[in-house]
Order: structure tokens, then C-alpha cells, then sequence
């Protein structure tokens, strides 16, 4: 059984700013729970797999079981917003200082104020609170044509507070699921698999929980999409098919995950149709060649910071996570060609992998990824990058500016991991 593990702290060898406040793990007990509860865990992973259309978010079941079984209310107050005849001090629990701050921010009448304060100062004391016991308020159902009362927003109120109060962890942080993107973790297991690892990292527990999640992800036509709740896409599907293969999945039938997922990318053009970072994704991995991608060239981190096209003027996440992908260009890396491999070549193209043209596939994009059509220049541009840019920076002696260029770029790599204590801007320049 899982059980939610709250960071206590770090070490000498384990630090962050902030200790680790709010770092939060799922840990595999084989003996945690009892029959029943296991029992009931099942029921909702089933539950959930049945209604995997209808609704597509995690409600966060798990934690919520845990929660109310392991916490122990730590007072029996009560907690309650009233707005009676008090002063605006004692009714927000403010000083006149801070509350005339707060006055002045914004601008609006001291009624609402006041309301706004009360909520918010209530909400902090509640949250202190951490378990309480049940209130035993029934739910409110508001007809369209019944009024909102004070009695009805105040109820709703308490059932508000004492939901987040009970779902709190100790360190004081509100745990959830990182619940969205479809392509952060297919990320990480791709760079478990070309480094060595991810038989080192990945449990069979985590492994059997991957697969669930992916399978429980997938749309009804047979592709993913990058988010939970989108429509199916050739970054996502590719990016959610290689991973299961890469995890030991086997096609089993026509209904099965993969046969439906390779169905679908065959159907809207192939692997060749993927846009950037799924192309160059599959590249690392040996899934597709790097001749294929147009060009991120690690020298344009050597040109002067005062030219408008130095990464250094860029949006900071597009300059972040442009950064290791041109190291990755740079350095054409690849990670061992196994058979999964070969076996994800011969299922994500329409016709064998040594045949496909990588020079067409370098701006070839389905249409359900492509937000943005490439303009004429940015194609000519592109092309003249591989054409003659390309081979000469990689031929002697022009290659030892390549060299340079990707020295350069690891030192910024390892300035971002120190500067962030390994943490980085986004989990996708992480990974």
C-alpha cells in the first residue's frame, strides 16, 4: 500500500533553502493497511478506471484516506467567521497598522474589507488547526432562484475552512498531485533509460503505477494528449508510447494500450510529424535520427551579449530549457540502441526507419501540434543551419569552436543546478 511521506528536514549531504518544507513522496509499504483498506484502495483505482472519461483529474483519494486515518484532531474548537458588533481589529485579528495597509490596496469601501479580511484571517487561524473534528455540516445546495443569505455563505464557509484544514501536512504545506502535463514524466523515464538507472530507480511498484497511469490517461481514440484533460496529440502519444515500451509493455491485441496508441500515430503521420521536443526526445533515446531536427546550435551562446539573438535577452524557461537541449544537439548524444529500441523504430513510422527522410521530417508537424505555422524565414533559415552552418562547425578546425561552445554551456548547466540547489527552474530544463 502507498503511503505519503513528508519531508522531515534534509542532512549535510541533502539540503535545500527552505529544509524541504513541503517536499512531498508516495512510499510502497507491503504490510501498510489493513484488508479492508487495501480492499478499498482497489475499489477506487478500479472506480477511477471506469470513469477515466468522465473525470480525468485525481481527486486525490489516497491521501485523503491517509489522512483521516493516521492525523488525530489536535483541538476540539471551533472555528467560525462572525461578523458581529466588534471593532475592525478584533473582528480581522489585525493591528490598525496592518490594517490600514490593507485599506489602502485597492481602494474599496471598508464593508468589503472587512469581509475579505475576516475570510482570509480565519483561514489562516483555521489552517493552524490542522484536524479538526467533523462539523457535521450538511452540504449546501443554492436553487437559481433562491438568495445567497449570510448563514448560507457563513456554512459554506466552515465546511470550506474545515475541508483544508484536514487536508494539511504537518510541516504546514497542503499536498496535491502535480496532476496535468502528460510529457514531464516520459522525460524522466527516457533519461533513466539512456543513463543506466531506471531498473536502479523505478520500482516494480512504481512501474506498475506508471503504467497505470499512463493506460488511465490515454483518450478513446487511442492517443494522449500533453495534458490530462486536452485532446490527443503526436507529442503526447509518442512521448506516452515510448515510455510504456521502454517500461516492458508488450502489445497484447488490438484493444490493448499500445495497439491502440500505435494506431493512432500511424494515422496522423508517424513519429516524422512530431513537433521539436519530441523529436528531439526520440533522438536521445535512438528513437529517431538527429538529422531530423533543425538546428539548436550551442555556439549562439558564445556571440555578444549586446547582438538582440543572444539566449541571454530570452525569456528566462525559453533560454533555461533551450540550453541543455543545444548541449544535447551539440554533442549528438545518443543512449544505447537496444532492442525496445528497435522494436519503438519499427512501430512509430509508417515505413522502415532506414528509409524515412529526415531531411522532409525536419519541419514536418501534424496539425494537432502545430499551434503556430513556421513562417518562409524561419524554414529558409533553418535549412541554410543545416545545410551550411551545420557541417562546418563540426568539420576541422571550425569544430573546436563547437568544443568551446559546449564547455561553455555545461558551465551554465552546473551554475543553474548550484544557484537552484539542484532544483532548476522547471522539470523540463531538469530532466
Amino acid at each position: 500500500m502507498w503511503r505519503l511521506k513528508v519531508s522531515e528536514g534534509g542532512g549535510p549531504w541533502l539540503q535545500s533553502a527552505n529544509d524541504f518544507l513541503g517536499r512531498q513522496v508516495w512510499e510502497f509499504d507491503a504490510d501498510a493497511g489493513t484488508p479492508e483498506e487495501r480492499a478499498e484502495v482497489d475499489r477506487l483505482r478500479q472506480e477511477f478506471t471506469r470513469h477515466r472519461y468522465q473525470r480525468k483529474e485525481s481527486q486525490d483519494l489516497l491521501l485523503r484516506m491517509q489522512i483521516l486515518r493516521d492525523e488525530q484532531p489536535r483541538s476540539r474548537s471551533t472555528c467560525y467567521v462572525d461578523r458581529g458588533n466588534h471593532s475592525l481589529d478584533e473582528r480581522t485579528g489585525m493591528s490598525s497598522g496592518q490594517r490600514r495597509r490593507h485599506l489602502r490596496v485597492g481602494q474599496r469601501g471598508e464593508a468589503h474589507v472587512v469581509a475579505d479580511l475576516v475570510a482570509i484571517e480565519a483561514m489562516r487561524r483555521y489552517a493552524k488547526l490542522n484536524r479538526l473534528p467533523p462539523l457535521n455540516l450538511p452540504p449546501v445546495k443554492i436553487e437559481n432562484s433562491e438568495d445567497v443569505t449570510q448563514d448560507i455563505l457563513l456554512s459554506s464557509l466552515r465546511r470550506a475552512l474545515h475541508q483544508l484544514s484536514t487536508l494539511q501536512a504537518k510541516d504546514g504545506h497542503w499536498p496535491g498531485e502535480y496532476s496535468g502535463a502528460l510529457f514531464i514524466m516520459p522525460m524522466i523515464i527516457f533519461s533513466l533509460y539512456v543513463t543506466g538507472s531506471i531498473n536502479t530507480i523505478i520500482s516494480s511498484e512504481h512501474r506498475c503505477e506508471i503504467l497505470r497511469y499512463i493506460c488511465n490517461h490515454q483518450n478513446k481514440d487511442g492517443g494522449w494528449s500533453t495534458n490530462v484533460l486536452g485532446k490527443s496529440s503526436m507529442f503526447g502519444s509518442c512521448l506516452n508510447y515510448a515510455p510504456l515500451r521502454l517500461l516492458g509493455e508488450v502489445p497484447h491485441g488490438e484493444s490493448d494500450a499500445l495497439s491502440k496508441g500505435r494506431s493512432w500515430i500511424l494515422s496522423h503521420g508517424s513519429a516524422t510529424a512530431l513537433p521539436q521536443w519530441g523529436k528531439l526526445w526520440l533522438s536521445i533515446i535512438g528513437a529517431y535520427d538527429w538529422s531530423g531536427n533543425n538546428p539548436i546550435i550551442p555556439e549562439l551562446w558564445m556571440v555578444p551579449y549586446t547582438l538582440p539573438i543572444h539566449p541571454g535577452r530570452f525569456w528566462c524557461f525559453c533560454r533555461l530549457v533551450y540550453m541543455p537541449m543545444a548541449y544535447l544537439y551539440g554533442k549528438k548524444f545518443v543512449g544505447p540502441i537496444t532492442r525496445t529500441i528497435l522494436k519503438i523504430r519499427e512501430e512509430l513510422y509508417s515505413i522502415p526507419y532506414e528509409n524515412v527522410n529526415w531531411k522532409e521530417a525536419r519541419h514536418y508537424c501534424a496539425k494537432e501540434d502545430l499551434l503556430y505555422p513556421r513562417s518562409k524565414v524561419q524554414n529558409i533559415i533553418s535549412t541554410c543551419l543545416n545545410k551550411f552552418v551545420e557541417p562546418m562547425l563540426n568539420s576541422w578546425p571550425v569544430n573546436k569552436l563547437r568544443e568551446k561552445s559546449l564547455r561553455n554551456l555545461m558551465k551554465h548547466i552546473h551554475y543553474e543546478d548550484e544557484t537552484t540547489k539542484y532544483i532548476c527552474l522547471s522539470p523540463v530544463n531538469k530532466v
